[in-house]
């Protein structure tokens, strides 16, 4: 009778120590799945990152470039009227005969 127990407890040894082996295996196979996959998530967030700032730097540069052209349309302007003003205003000043 006591060898029946005892290869009882060894078999229930054996299965619980191989079914701790499977759940350890199955352990990091899901962590290393679960480490690539977030590596691969990061790095498409880089990558679309970098994109995103790609196209804010290209809209900002448009931006400037139409800022800069009204700059010069208004500093032409500004001139014209300088101009005008100060002809009106020297002929105003004239000596009279």
């Amino acid at each position: 009778m006591k060898p029946t127990i005892e290869l009882i407890a060894i078999s229930i040894s054996i299965c619980t120590f191989l079914a701790g082996g499977f759940a350890w295996y199955s352990a990091t196979v899901v962590k290393r799945y679960a480490a690539q996959r977030d590596f691969e998530h990061l790095r498409r967030n880089y990558a679309q990152l970098a994109e995103n700032q790609k196209t804010i730097m290209s809209e900002f540069d448009k931006r400037c470039d139409q800022i800069d052209l009204a700059l010069i349309e208004t500093k032409g302007l500004i001139n014209g009227l300088q101009t005008q003003i100060l002809a009106e205003h020297s002929q105003g000043w004239r000596r009279r005969d």
